[in-house]
């Protein structure tokens, strides 16, 4: 089964953020997503976790080891 992808407007309306604060985090690494061409997709299921409180810093590190290739954008 594939993954759900948001855009970054759709996660930042869904995330309370602005487009540019989402693009911010994706390129600091405080927001894992992949790099397609220009454009960046993020996971919903990380999005959903973020905001029921159970997304952390550990969670999210997890994320990135479990998709290194995806997340690198590979």
């Amino acid at each position: 089964m594939a993954a759900n992808y948001l855009t970054t407007d759709e996660a930042a309306a869904q995330l309370r953020l602005s487009n540019k604060t989402v693009r911010r985090m994706l390129i600091d690494g405080r927001l894992p997503g992949t790099r397609i061409g220009t454009r960046w997709r993020i996971s919903a299921q990380l999005v959903s976790e973020i905001l029921d409180g159970k997304a952390n810093r550990d969670a999210v590190q997890k994320y990135c080891d479990e998709n290194r290739a995806t997340v690198a954008g590979y």
